[in-house]
């Protein structure tokens, strides 16, 4: 997939070292050089335009019309000035995310984050699941879901987790910790949204804040003035707030582990390396939901499958619209699962897709 859209379409990605993201095993996740989803967006957009692709935007797509047989003819689109047009179609792939801006469907399919900020397109809204289950699609999964447990509080933005692998540590507004870190920033969503006022602080050291310095959000987040530095734990407890008390004996915790050459009181694994040493770093962070990981089941050609398991004639799905690979929860998300099932998914859908248009055109 990324050799595809480096050598066919001239989309830019380079390899993110420096850290593993939690449960990779191998230094396997790209991005622009940016890190920024902007960039990429645009790369993509460039591509469908060399490639002569007509893209219409400003447009909703508000319903799909289809026929007895479960066939889609066309959607209707409404435009920003409230005109409608209807266009026809011989295929269709919905590409439209799953339905983390639904705060009712939240609230039905996944209750534990149903209270957390949600820092995905809040245009998310379940329109691919309300439209295939109309037609009898089935669905899975709807329980699956990215959350993160490091968005940048009241700023919204993402602190990657790259300072939690280089030692960081998450204490909540009591100065404690709380929970395993590297089990990571999927599941943290909703253990830092269950925080006392759904806010928790991220302290790391010089190596997490080098590792983040390579992102973009890390930069805007130091010219907002969210990251806060220390040179003593005494000055730490000061910037942020947080008891002195409870600062020095999770720290004293920590090397009282390593000393012992055994997991914390959480399981944690840490490293000598890992010792946190001044400057210290931090920041505040509140859980938050992303994307959903469920919707309508699909086939390896990106088919949307009925109840029964046979496919829509001409309904296909990819990224948030269909069920995803993470499991039913938040546990199975790996880093790059998002985008993992956009691209791929949606490069098969498009395959598809392709072969009935061609097939009809012939």
């Amino acid at each position: 997939m990324i050799d595809w859209l480096m050598e066919k379409h001239g989309v830019e990605f380079e390899l993110v070292t420096g850290f593993l993201y939690p449960g990779h095993s191998r230094l396997r996740m790209h991005g622009p050089k940016s890190r920024t989803g902007a960039d990429l967006e645009q790369a993509l957009l460039a591509a469908v335009s060399n490639a002569g692709i007509d893209l219409i935007t400003g447009a909703s797509v508000e319903d799909i019309y289809a026929d007895a047989s479960g066939r889609v003819v066309g959607v209707r689109c409404r435009r920003s000035d409230g005109a409608t047009e209807d266009l026809g179609c011989q295929a269709l792939i919905l590409a439209c995310c799953g339905f983390a801006g639904d705060a009712q469907m939240v609230r039905q399919y996944i209750t534990e984050i149903a209270d957390a900020e949600c820092c995905g397109h809040l245009s998310n809204t379940g329109d691919a699941v309300r439209w295939g289950t109309a037609l009898g699609a089935a669905t899975a999964d709807m329980g699956a879901y990215q959350g993160h447990g490091s968005v940048a509080h009241p700023h919204s933005l993402p602190l990657t987790w790259a300072v939690i692998t280089k030692g960081g540590i998450l204490v909540n507004t009591n100065g404690q910790r709380f929970s395993n870190e590297m089990r990571g920033y999927s599941e943290h969503g909703a253990e830092v949204a269950a925080q006392p006022d759904h806010i928790a602080w991220d302290i790391f050291g010089a190596p997490g804040h080098e590792a983040a310095e390579g992102f973009y959000d890390y930069r805007e987040l130091r010219k907002l003035g969210a990251v806060k530095m220390a040179d003593t734990l005494e000055a730490l407890s000061e910037v942020t707030g947080l008891p002195l008390s409870y600062l020095k004996a999770e720290f004293s915790a920590i090397e009282e582990a390593i000393s012992a050459g055994k997991p914390d009181r959480f399981g944690r694994n840490f490293a000598e390396n890992d010792v946190l040493k001044p400057p210290f770093y931090a920041v505040k962070v509140n859980g938050a939901l992303f994307h959903t990981q469920g919707g309508l089941v699909i086939d390896d050609q990106a088919r949307v499958l009925r109840k029964g398991g046979e496919p829509l004639p001409n309904l296909f799905a990819g990224g948030g619209a269909a069920r995803g690979v993470s499991g039913d929860s938040n546990y199975g998300y790996l880093s790059g699962n998002g985008l993992l099932t956009a691209t791929t998914f949606g490069r098969l859908a498009g395959i598809s897709a392709a072969r009935i248009a061609e097939a009809a055109d012939a």
